[in-house]
């Protein structure tokens, strides 16, 4: 339902089948912390199951900066100041 949700919308996906790649299986519940399927990265945020409600909310936020682009553009100031 999740595969055909996404292609009538016409938005791009890659699908894995983790039954045949045993390292996306160990990254899908590394991520997820589920072994059910499907589970989708959307914009760095992980969707268990298929929610239309909840894969609608992923697509309209902008994926979270990686934490080496966001220490990167900190500044610590210990006096704030």
């Amino acid at each position: 339902m999740a595969k055909e949700y996404l292609q009538n919308r016409g938005i791009e996906f890659v699908d894995y089948d983790i039954s045949r790649d045993g390292k996306k299986a160990e990254e899908m519940v590394r991520k997820s912390g589920k072994t059910g399927v499907p589970v989708l990265e959307i914009n760095g945020r992980i969707v268990v199951g298929f929610n239309p409600q909840l894969i609608e909310d992923a697509l309209k936020k902008k994926e979270p900066p990686k934490r080496e682009e966001f220490i990167n553009n900190t500044i610590f100031d210990p006096f704030g100041n």
